[in-house]
């Protein structure tokens, strides 16, 4: 009975972790590890265009060639043939190049940016997580400014005292509901003022 075709190429299973694979044999191994950078990039498309979704938005002759270097891959993996891996990981990471510069042509394939709104006193912020995407975000927003991840890190960062500090750390679930600029420039102190001596 012939093996059904598989459409993702092998996952990086850290196989060099003795707890998880004590069986694991040193090929093993190593065709694990070589198919680690394959696997990123392949992460790296999911998330730009869904899971398992750009061999669907390519040429039928691209989405063979692509086939062929998957069976390929699964193959080698499967023969522990450490030469013929790295081989097919080159080809395949060449081939998810190609299918994403293929797709990329028609932009609606694109998967929308993440955008969390969030309403303070009215007015709304909108954070995505990948500033790549800003522009997209922004279209879709108009008229509302819009965050990265990393700028409300650098806003929170700016606002953190030793009493944010140590209200997180005590009381699990505590929110930051509001920000009050403290008159002594001493903040050595602050939680004194707040709780008493």
């Amino acid at each position: 009975m012939a093996k059904t075709p598989q459409r993702r190429p092998p996952e990086y299973a850290r196989k060099h972790d003795r707890i998880l694979h004590r069986a694991a044999t040193a090929r093993e191994i190593e065709c694990d590890l070589i198919v680690a950078p394959l696997q990123r990039q392949i992460e790296l498309a999911d998330a730009k265009y869904g899971y398992d979704v750009l061999p669907l938005l390519v040429m039928p002759e691209t989405a063979a060639k692509w086939a062929r270097a998957t069976a390929g891959l699964h193959e080698a993996v499967g023969e522990q043939d450490v030469e013929k891996v790295k081989a097919w990981v080159q080809v395949c990471l060449r081939g998810l190049i190609a299918m994403q510069e293929e797709a990329k042509s028609n932009p609606d394939n694109l998967l929308p940016p993440q955008i969390w709104d969030c309403e303070v006193d009215g007015e709304t912020f909108c954070v995505i997580r990948d500033a790549r995407q800003h522009e997209r975000a922004s279209r879709l927003r108009p008229g509302r400014r819009v965050y990265t991840m990393r700028e409300v890190a650098v806003a929170l960062r700016a606002m953190q005292t030793h009493l944010v500090d140590t209200v997180k750390d005590t009381f699990a679930g505590a929110e930051i509901v509001g920000v009050r600029k403290i008159e002594d420039d001493n903040l050595e102190d602050d939680l004194d003022k707040v709780f008493g001596a």
